[in-house]
């Protein structure tokens, strides 16, 4: 397993793994029709917030998202909720762990620095790459990180759909 990982992380990146991606639309259908859920809650100018997501209706993603709370100044992050395709793909639950916890360096770089611009730009930040778990390496993956506000405006919380083993050139 990566040094970059303190503990039995959510998979290992890679240096060119999971960048921002200037096209913020998915190639992943099933990502997109989770991008296109978020727009439709966000209509009238505000963002939805948490209580706006209703799990009947995101049924084919469930398994695919993962919630992000944001706390605090300096802004922490800290893995809500881990769907259980990943779950699964790393071999446990990495949820109510912060990513301070769960990794470090370079990685934890990453993770902040995408989950800070979802923040900052309150819109979608879509990443791709490869991922390297327990039994897998090399493994293509997108993500669509959106931001989430209680009170409409202010991001405390983010919805990532995370797809693996998908195409990344086209």
């Amino acid at each position: 397993m990566s040094a970059a990982l303190k503990h039995r992380g959510m998979g290992a990146l890679q240096e060119n793994a999971m960048l921002p991606q200037t096209d913020p639309q998915p190639r992943s259908a099933p990502l997109r029709g989770l991008v296109d859920y978020w727009r439709a809650k966000s209509a009238g100018g505000t963002l939805p917030g948490r209580r706006d997501l209703d799990p009947m209706e995101m049924r084919a993603w469930l398994a695919h998202v993962l919630l992000v709370d944001v706390q605090g100044e300096p802004r922490r992050f800290r893995w809500r909720l881990v769907g259980t395709h990943l779950t699964e793909a790393v071999g446990h639950d990495s949820s109510g762990l912060w990513f301070e916890d769960v990794y470090e360096g370079a990685v934890l770089d990453r993770f902040l620095q995408t989950y800070n611009q979802v923040v900052d730009s309150r819109d979608v930040v879509r990443t791709a790459g490869l991922l390297d778990f327990p039994k897998h390496h090399d493994v293509p993956a997108e993500a669509v990180n959106m931001p989430l506000a209680s009170d409409g405006r202010n991001v405390d919380m983010v919805l990532t759909g995370l797809a693996i083993g998908v195409p990344l050139d086209g």
